[in-house]
């Protein structure tokens, strides 16, 4: 699964320097984007399980925050400050 998140994480990474032409390369961004986009993915999972999700659905999910990495983590923890009025 790991694997596959970082994938996932390079995979966003590229896209965006695509389409920022003027945006030098830079390992190490790859680097935070890679571990960033594993752990919204180990995060998500271990919210998918406590949350009953079936199996296909929390693949799904585990995929799409994988993707989205950063964006990820910061939409998961306004819906945790929301519900506990942090």
């Amino acid at each position: 699964m790991l694997i596959l998140l970082c994938w996932l994480g390079a995979a966003s990474r590229y896209a965006n320097y695509l389409s920022q032409t003027e945006e030098k390369f830079s390992w190490l961004d790859l680097f935070a984007r890679l571990l960033c986009s594993a752990f919204a993915g180990i995060i998500t999972n271990y919210l998918c399980i406590e949350a009953g999700f079936s199996g296909p659905m929390t693949a799904a999910m585990v995929g799409l925050s994988g993707y989205a990495g950063v964006e990820a983590i910061q939409r998961l923890m306004n819906i945790v400050k929301s519900q506990n009025k942090l």
